[in-house]
């Protein structure tokens, strides 16, 4: 059981975080935002998991770096 626990504790997830901060009004580009694995039991909800799904998108709230993009931002 415990192995169990290890092993579903080290599972991870894709997903989209700003690669600096990013300002309200910004036109999201690709250096802008990264694809890091975040630890699939605290997946945050609604954040994307490709890149794509940001770059090219007005960011329509301030990002502060390193947070999950979701697609309201």
């Amino acid at each position: 059981a415990a192995r169990e626990a290890a092993k579903k504790s080290m599972e991870t997830v894709d997903v989209v975080v700003a690669a600096r901060a990013i300002d309200v009004g910004a036109r999201i580009g690709d250096g802008d935002v990264v694809v890091i694995e975040w630890p699939a039991e605290s997946e945050p909800t609604g954040a994307l998991t490709a890149i794509d799904g940001a770059v090219g998108k007005i960011a329509r709230a301030n990002i502060a770096r390193f947070q999950p993009i979701a697609p309201e931002h």
